[in-house]
């Protein structure tokens, strides 16, 4: 496979402010441990889902996440939680799904005196305990889910060539769709749940991370299409100020179109609408809409996004708290976190199938006004998409018409508008640091084809 890549690096020379200093005390309870085998060595996970909030249920849907307290009983580490509640795919969900896996290397030796733990031969048992004055651990990876904030579950992503590395690796589970995303734009729901349920998780890995091997001075978060624009996010975010250091973003910022809505409060009456809450209008009065839809059970609430033109209609938006300001002002004037940075994109990032399968490309071209212009990545709040739509496609691609002979040009169009370009500005504005003084390292940016990896210039430290 071949790859294009546009990366950039940017190592700042003080060291992340926050985190890392006073580390808690591990929630008390037991797991039931379980070991994996991978590039010829033996890992341990240690906290397989273990839930890192209270379950969002009940009185709890639709609010910020809390920490989760301690649990009762053996939880059993060969059984993998469920996903969160989601439209697509035939998996076990739940709307108790807020957990994350730890998986730590075997080889690391944990000092399970020191740390007040007592481990017998099938149980990893917590107790309260503070850990401080211990060995430096090797360097953490989050990984945040892939799925354009409506699906996604991290039992696929497997631990075996990061732990084999030397990294403790976590995944991370957050609320999806409408139950992590839906705002009535006002206090009574602002919206941005799933990144809060993440920020949550991120604090859970400094209070704990150290207990299970790993270092919470050398935290890298990363993720891909919307777990990409997910971290983004918490470089942009006060809220997650000082819980990691590092941050990789694969194929998404929050600069992306997709990544970012403004019509939450609109989307919100539709979904009353289809699920019969009364006085569901464009315009709803917040309390009753959100009081009817807690209601509502979990899978006729995640279903109701398929009655939609479409069911990616929920994600992140300006909120005033998580997210102060839209993300694009806050790179431009430079109001983020100051972290290591390293961004990229694959060559072929507009062969979707979604796009390239048979039909799509024909109805666009017969409905360019009705399809077009959300094919060329604008939304219906953006001014003027008709024309800016046609504007675009006749750059690429001439006429607004299609043959196979203009399917190489199509993906590059569609690679450009969803992930291409706005990889590009974020690179090109995180790299204006020095701008705002702050030093940085020199830094460029690099484009890498026929090999299947990442040519970075610079220290990365």
């Amino acid at each position: 496979m071949r790859f294009l890549v546009s990366a950039v690096l940017l190592c700042e020379r003080s060291r992340c402010s926050g985190g890392g200093n006073g580390l808690g005390a591990a929630p008390a309870g037991r797991h039931r441990r379980q070991q994996v085998r991978g590039q010829g060595r033996e890992v341990l996970l240690q906290l397989p889902g273990h839930s890192y909030a209270e379950p969002p249920v009940g009185s709890l849907r639709f609010k910020d996440p809390l920490p989760a307290g301690a649990w009762e009983g053996v939880r059993n580490g060969s059984v993998a939680p469920p996903a969160c509640p989601q439209p697509f795919y035939p998996l076990k969900t739940s709307e108790d799904c807020l957990f994350l896996n730890v998986f730590t290397p075997r080889s690391y030796k944990l000092d399970y005196r020191t740390m007040g733990w007592f481990l017998p031969m099938e149980y990893l048992v917590f107790i309260t305990t503070s850990f401080t004055g211990l060995q430096v651990g090797p360097p953490v990876m989050v990984w945040f889910l892939p799925g354009a904030f409506v699906v996604g579950s991290m039992e696929i992503y497997r631990p075996e060539y990061l732990v084999a590395k030397d990294v403790v690796y976590v995944t991370v589970q957050s609320r999806l769709g409408i139950l992590g995303y839906l705002s009535t734009e006002d206090s009574e729901l602002p919206g941005n749940l799933g990144l809060k349920d993440q920020t949550l998780a991120l604090k859970w890995v400094q209070d704990n991370i150290h207990a299970l091997g790993g270092d919470p001075d050398k935290v890298t978060i990363f993720g891909q299409n919307a777990g990409g624009a997910s971290v983004h996010y918490h470089i942009l975010s006060p809220m997650s100020k000082g819980l990691f250091k590092r941050a990789i973003m694969q194929s998404g910022t929050a600069l992306c179109s997709w990544s970012v809505r403004e019509d939450h409060r609109y989307m919100a009456g539709q979904i009353g609408s289809i699920l019969d809450c009364p006085g569901a209008t464009e315009n709803p009065n917040s309390s009753d809409l959100v009081d009817c839809l807690k209601k509502v059970p979990a899978d006729q609430l995640t279903a109701a996004l398929l009655k939609m033109p479409t069911p990616y209609v929920m994600g992140p938006r300006v909120d005033g708290e998580f997210l102060p300001d839209h993300p694009a002002t806050l790179v431009r004037e430079g109001r983020y976190n100051r972290v290591d940075i390293i961004a990229g994109k694959t060559r072929d990032e507009g062969a979707l199938q979604s796009f390239l399968k048979d039909g799509v490309v024909d109805a666009m071209i017969k409905s360019f006004g009705t399809i077009g212009p959300y094919m060329m990545g604008l939304n219906v709040w953006d001014d003027n998409i008709d024309f800016i739509g046609r504007l675009i496609f006749h750059r690429y691609m001439g006429p607004i018409e299609f043959d196979m002979s203009k399917v190489h040009t199509l993906v590059k169009l569609i690679g450009d508008c969803y992930f291409n370009m706005c990889t590009m500005d974020a690179i090109e504005n995180h790299a204006r640091d020095t701008a705002f003084g702050n030093e940085s390292t020199p830094t460029s940016c690099s484009i890498v084809d026929n090999i299947p990896s990442l040519t970075l210039h610079g220290t990365y430290t």
